[in-house]
């Protein structure tokens, strides 16, 4: 267990046998298991919990809080480019939503979850594999939708569900139990789902699924992450560089990225 950059303290070490390095390199690098296809996605709004001070800043959030975002997150170096990458908007959805918290979440959602589905799944592609990318965009969590949200659809949990919540799950669950079985989510009735590739196609999933296509990169932070990624992807560090366990049983790899 060790510390990242954002505070968190649950992250694996890539001890080099059971966790060969981080996801976007291994998939960059061709050593996804083969074979094996892969659906990627993230929530609209995945970032916002992660935001320090989500609760108390959603509604309240400064210019002065989020400089210090980006200080204390990125470096106070990078606040500048954050700031014009990531621009305040004249009005935000939800409504209530500082202006500013926006932002944050934006950025947070790019750099955690966003960008990173888009490049372990162009590195899957490239690597001959079948990869899906979804977009989880249903209002749930008081007009937001947080990272952990799509949970309660998947799996049909939601306590109590309006019709379109409801339909919305149908949809999410019959997708992943088509996955399950064959490998592909796609099957009679649903939105077509198309796989990801040169068109960078993402199913935007919610009671009014579309297909939009998505170019690699084009989130709005995902140029600034990945030309400073070496730095960025730290949350990780390597073991000691002679394992005990090197050498010994078989690695696991991650199959399904969640973002």
């Amino acid at each position: 267990m060790v510390p990242c950059r954002d505070g968190c303290s649950w992250a694996p070490v890539v001890d080099g046998v059971y966790v060969r390095g981080m996801l976007v390199d291994l998939a960059r690098g061709g050593q996804l298991r083969p074979n094996t296809s892969m659906i990627s996605g993230f929530n609209l709004n995945d970032g916002a919990l992660f935001v320090p001070g989500f609760g108390s800043l959603q509604e309240s959030m400064t210019s002065s809080d989020l400089a210090s975002y980006f200080a204390e997150r990125f470096g106070e170096e990078r606040v500048s480019a954050l700031a014009g990458t990531f621009p305040i908007q004249a009005a935000v959805q939800p409504s209530w939503l500082s202006r500013y918290f926006y932002s944050a979440q934006e950025c947070e959602t790019d750099f955690s979850y966003a960008c990173t589905a888009q490049w372990v799944s162009t590195g899957a592609t490239a690597q001959g594999l079948s990869a899906y990318v979804y977009q989880f965009s249903e209002p749930t969590s008081g007009g937001l939708v947080l990272h952990g949200d799509e949970i309660g659809y998947v799996f049909g949990t939601l306590r109590t569900p309006s019709a379109q919540q409801a339909a919305v799950s149908n949809i999410a669950m019959t997708f992943w139990a088509n996955f399950a079985k064959t490998g592909n989510p796609n099957g009679p009735g649903l939105p077509s789902w198309p796989i990801w590739n040169g068109s960078a196609a993402i199913l935007n999933m919610s009671s009014s699924p579309v297909v939009a296509h998505t170019p690699n990169d084009s989130f709005l932070g995902c140029a600034l992450f990945e030309s400073n990624w070496d730095f960025y992807a730290g949350c990780l560090p390597p073991a000691f560089s002679q394992s005990p366990l090197q050498g010994q049983g078989t690695s696991s790899f991650v199959d399904e990225l969640h973002v």
